[in-house]
Parts: structure tokens; sequence; C-alpha cells
């Protein structure tokens, strides 16, 4: 998938073209993108759908941007998963809460994120 074909703000493809180059171990997607603006998406696991991160520009300077971690619900619990709200990030900052966060998933496998599907994307 060509990034720069995306319908997503500059700054939200110049993050996720930084992303291709620090991909975390395991299998992400870029998720359905329906209900989503053009500027913000959701990063997702494919082995665990509760683990996934909200990325925004709104309301963030040049370069700047918002981070919504959201996290599954515990087995056997009926509550919903917990989240955490982090605002004002650098790019290197987004990535690497991004990767803390993508990470968390027991069998990832190297290099195998995607984009819209669940085939590995590759430069």
């Amino acid at each position: 998938m060509n990034i720069w074909a995306l319908t997503k703000d500059e700054a939200l493809k110049v993050l996720l073209l930084l992303w291709r180059d620090r991909a975390p171990l395991g299998a992400w997607v870029l998720m359905d993108t329906a209900g989503v603006d053009f500027k913000s998406l959701w990063m997702g696991s494919a082995a665990e759908p509760g683990l996934r991160a909200y990325v925004s520009t709104h309301g963030q300077g040049p370069g700047r941007y918002s981070v919504h971690l959201e996290y599954p619900p515990h087995e056997g619990s009926s509550l919903p998963g917990n989240s955490s709200i982090h605002e004002d990030l650098d790019a290197d900052s987004a990535l690497d809460l991004l990767h803390e966060h993508l990470s968390q998933v027991e069998g990832a496998q190297p290099e195998s994120w995607c984009l819209g599907s669940t085939a590995p994307f590759r430069q």
C-alpha cells in the first residue's frame, strides 16, 4: 500500500512512514477507516482486537500528535478495557508509545504489520 495515497493529514502519513521503519513485533493493521476523519486513524493488533491506538492531529500543533491507547478487558470481566490519553507528543514520543503499547501481544512475529488487510506489508 502506498501510504502517500491515503486520504490522511500529511503529519499522519509521515508518522506511518516512520512507523514502517520501526515496525514493532506483531501483526499490526491500519484499521478500517470508516467513520474516521482526515486527521485521525486507528492502529491495532490483528492478534488482539482490543489492543488498539487512536492517533490524531486534532488540536495539536505542527508535528504533534494525540495518542489514545485502548486495552482489552480482563478475561472473564464484563467491564470494558482501560484506556489512556497522551497529548502533544512529538513523532518520536508517539512512536515509542505505540511501540510499547502494540508490542504487548504474546507470540508476535517480526516485521509483519500491514495496512488494511491481513497480508504483511513490506517496503
